[in-house]
């Protein structure tokens, strides 16, 4: 019997645990990505050269593969990427979300339109195109984020107020972008989330629901830099309902009915608000590696299940057992990193879970301005969240740096 081949789009080393786990489920992986050194390439059974932001050019190249070798499903496993998806699924006439969902979630500001439209809650949002528009729309006492529009990984997301510099942060976040405009968000005090949801024939099961943790944010202010998340969250039993009932609106107001959301929420004042909607499975190993060690819920099989066009899945949760699942990450100081030191008590340690440091001699480390320049992560799990919380912390504190001296 022929083997599927899934067509991932992102070559990413938050990709492999998706391919590794879908190559054991029997599937043969199609990576596309520009870089012949991208990190999926490694262990992919093939791979197409080409920048998934070049939406014309990679669906030319994945076309002209599927002459050779049919492509079965269309996924992304991390990269934020979904009109890229949707329409090489298009082209290749396989299953994914419409176009003009895809449309809608790979633009900041037409997401929030979607969402105002819509009546779903969200926080005050304007498009900025000079910094006069910027401080004229500013309300004293009031904390703001300005990010790209086309953008990622944090990449340009400041937090502010009228206290700060205003024409130097405007700048920073303007190089972010290819855009003549930016956009303005003002900043809801709360716990923010993280969600992962499952839409198959229309409905909706919201499998996971994280407190993500930004105890750096004033360390790195002005930049927003996320400290990974605790899963379960802490307000996953009161706000289920309402969450998963969020996501359902969503899902039907964008009409898709087969696929996953990823949310970014906050809990501002006893009310759900969405600061932005992914519509693909989420990155930093929340789907792959968190989920399934927090309720042995198998998201990646069920999404590629439906990529690949079958309709009678049951998608919904099983009640047994959980585990708690902390994930933290590494920021070291800056200057040159000659060695870091893991102790073995940690690979050992039968709660971790995952273990990635990205490091090698003599790296050179500049200061942290976006999600890409966290070194690497520890995941684990136990019977209780304050358990987890008190490994992890001790786990990342154990992680030792040398570094090169600076001439005196």
């Amino acid at each position: 019997m022929r083997k599927k081949i899934i067509l991932v789009i992102g070559g990413g080393i938050e990709s492999i645990p998706g391919i590794t786990h879908l190559q054991k489920k029997g599937h043969e992986i199609l990576v596309v990505d520009k870089s012949t050194k991208a990190p999926s390439k490694k262990i992919s059974n093939y791979f197409i050269k080409s920048s998934i932001y070049n939406i014309q050019h990679t669906v030319k190249k994945v076309v002209n593969f599927n002459k050779l070798r049919k492509i079965d499903a269309v996924l992304s496993l991390s990269a934020d990427v979904p009109l890229t998806v949707a329409k090489c699924a298009k082209a290749l006439k396989l299953h994914s979300i419409p176009i003009k969902a895809a449309k809608i979630f790979s633009d900041k500001l037409l997401m929030k339109k979607f969402f105002k439209r819509n009546r779903i809650n969200t926080p005050f949002f304007k498009s900025i195109s000079s910094l006069k528009d910027l401080k004229k729309n500013l309300i004293e006492k009031k904390e703001y984020i300005i990010k790209p529009i086309d953008n990622r990984g944090a990449r340009g997301v400041l937090k502010f107020n009228l206290s700060n510099n205003i024409g130097k942060l405007y700048k920073k976040t303007k190089t972010h972008t290819k855009l003549n405009k930016i956009l303005l968000e003002e900043y809801l005090s709360g716990q923010q989330l993280s969600t992962e949801s499952i839409i198959c024939n229309g409905k909706v099961v919201t499998v996971g629901i994280s407190d993500r943790n930004y105890d750096k944010i004033q360390e790195f202010s002005p930049y927003v830099i996320e400290n990974g998340s605790d899963l379960p969250s802490v307000y996953s039993k009161i706000y289920y309902k309402k969450i998963n009932n969020l996501i359902k609106k969503i899902a039907y107001k964008s009409q898709i009915k087969y696929g996953s959301l990823k949310g970014d929420l906050i809990i501002h004042q006893n009310k759900v608000y969405v600061i932005e909607i992914a519509a693909r499975l989420s990155g930093g190993y929340f789907s792959s590696k968190m989920i399934p060690e927090y309720n042995n819920y198998d998201l990646l099989k069920k999404v590629t299940d439906i990529s690949l066009g079958k309709r009678n899945i049951n998608i919904n949760l099983i009640r047994k057992k959980i585990s708690y699942v902390s994930q933290r990450f590494f920021f070291p100081k800056k200057g040159t990193i000659l060695k870091a030191s893991i102790p073995s008590w940690i690979k050992k340690n039968k709660h971790l879970v995952y273990l990635e440091l990205n490091i090698v001699n003599k790296m050179r480390v500049k200061n942290i301005t976006n999600h890409s320049d966290r070194l690497g992560q520890i995941i684990v799990k136990s019977n209780s969240r304050l358990n987890s919380i008190k490994i992890i912390n001790k786990m990342i504190k154990s992680v030792a740096f040398k570094y090169k001296e600076r001439n005196k």
